[in-house]
């Protein structure tokens, strides 16, 4: 058995460069438009790289695509109207040009699916297919899901809806649009085993590989007692997730780890196109996490498990107190991210997560006012790399890595928590905003395949802040992380570089 090496990396106040490393801030504050809040990137097509700006959720309001050179140089801007009563659901690039899925509530309860797109040049007008007309009934924005395939040539829509036939109660159902960017598509759907409505529904994760296969995860508080897809035995107890595997028809599963899963993903190996179930599970009633799993989720093969139970010094780890004798429940972390490792292995990215509620009072014209304040609290990052076979005996965990921090914040700045993330091949690259003890500082942790970490601040001087904004950062091409910045109380676009 291979012994557990569990590291702790703390965050010293001193400070160095990080080495083979390039910085490009835009050349123009294109992004204080008033009407564009929220800002994307979208991707990169030789050098120029594409960027999404807008103002409300769905981009009811219209939306704008920019495109910058290779040094971040301003190139060109457009803005796009939306119809009444339409949704933009996903922008994405593929090769040369931008595409864009848009959905038409109509009357009756009756959804219309287009897919848009236009050339990375931005000139000409946009072109729109139809991919059918379904009756779907009145949904909310959190029912239906759009995702892209790692090539970015196939796409899925997940809806998540209620049946709408007369005399009968209605059930929960679910539907996968699976089209290309040559808008051929096929539509499967099917009742789901569950007591609650689609309204009570909650989608958690949704994949799509290179050849059109789909996986998808859902949150549902009580479950119908029924044969599990792979062990072929009964439930004796809900259980709060559930997966769909969808190749010609739609197979619904549990998801089964030890106990209760209390948070999960589902990942598409970007080798082989199999899915992946990872997440965290509770198995005795008190209160925290007992440990991890991955399990696979291939349509043809049965299910393989791995399950791990935190030892105490790897729970005293994640909760950032190595040092305590104490035992201490690893408590308030949610999944993030998994990545498959070059030798096999696995890397799963969990974070602290939770809300507190302060009570305050202020006063009008001397009589004293209650309000609530909500305070996000998005504190350590957890990092659980597992062995290279997923089948194989003894301890599955190599090592933990935690990587000590501390954000909280109202509403007002809940936007400058959390991390943005990149992978190069022999590197992982956790950026966030460490305002703890600085305000503008910016922490770049680079782990190697060692589990060496070097670490810097970005813009540390005086003459130099900001302040980036973690859940609008997305690695648009290897080694390339792209996100807003804030400077001087004006928004550019940034773009690390890594030499790895």
């Amino acid at each position: 058995m291979k012994k557990t090496i569990t590291l702790l990396l703390a965050l010293l106040l001193g400070a160095f460069s990080l080495i083979g490393q390039s910085i490009f801030i835009s050349n123009k504050s294109r992004l204080n438009n008033k009407r564009n809040q929220f800002h994307r990137p979208i991707g990169l097509y030789q050098d120029q790289m594409i960027t999404l700006d807008f103002s409300s959720y769905n981009l009811e309001s219209g939306f704008t695509l920019e495109r910058y050179d290779a040094q971040l140089g301003f190139s060109k801007s457009r803005d796009f109207k939306v119809a009444s009563r339409n949704w933009v659901l996903k922008v994405f690039l593929s090769d040369s040009v931008v595409y864009w899925v848009t959905i038409n509530r109509q009357k009756r309860g009756q959804v219309e699916v287009n897919l848009q797109s236009i050339s990375t040049t931005l000139e000409g007008e946009p072109k729109q297919r139809s991919l059918g007309v379904y009756d779907w009934g009145e949904i909310g924005s959190g029912d239906i899901w759009v995702d892209f395939s790692q090539d970015r040539k196939k796409w899925v829509l997940a809806v998540l809806y209620n049946s709408s036939s007369k005399g009968f109660q209605p059930s929960a159902r679910v539907g996968f649009l699976i089209a290309d960017i040559q808008s051929q598509y096929r539509y499967v759907d099917t009742t789901l085993d569950t007591k609650n409505s689609a309204y009570e529904l909650e989608w958690k994760s949704l994949e799509i590989n290179n050849n059109s296969q789909v996986a998808a995860c859902f949150f549902d508080d009580e479950r119908l007692e029924k044969a599990s897809l792979f062990s072929g035995k009964r439930q004796e107890k809900s259980e709060a997730f559930q997966f769909l595997l969808v190749q010609q028809f739609v197979q619904q599963g549990v998801c089964e780890a030890s106990g209760n899963i209390r948070d999960a993903i589902i990942y598409c190996h970007p080798s082989t196109g199999n899915f992946y179930l990872a997440g965290y599970f509770q198995e005795t009633e008190s209160k925290g996490l007992d440990g991890c799993f991955i399990r696979s989720l291939q349509l043809s093969k049965d299910s393989l498990v791995l399950l791990h139970w935190f030892s105490d010094s790897e729970q005293r780890t994640l909760m950032g107190n190595l040092n305590s004798r104490k035992s201490e429940r690893v408590q308030n972390f949610e999944i993030r991210d998994v990545i498959a490792l070059d030798n096999g292995g696995w890397l799963l990215v969990g974070e602290q997560y939770y809300v507190t509620r302060q009570m305050e009072t202020y006063y009008v014209n001397g009589l004293p006012q209650n309000t609530t304040r909500q305070f996000y609290h998005y504190g350590n990052l957890g990092l659980n790399f597992l062995n290279v076979d997923l089948e194989k005996q003894g301890e599955p965990i190599d090592s933990v890595v935690v990587i000590p921090k501390n954000q909280v914040s109202s509403n007002a700045g809940a936007h400058l928590l959390g991390y943005g993330m990149y992978i190069c091949r022999n590197t992982i690259n956790f950026i966030y905003n460490d305002n703890e003890t600085e305000a503008n500082r910016i922490m770049h942790i680079k782990i190697n395949n060692k589990l060496d970490m070097e670490r810097g601040w970005l813009f540390r001087q005086e003459s130099i802040i900001g302040e980036i904004i973690p859940d609008e950062g997305k690695q648009i091409d290897y080694c390339m992380f792209a996100v807003p910045v804030i400077r001087s109380k004006e928004w550019y676009w940034m773009q690390i570089l890594s030499d790895d």
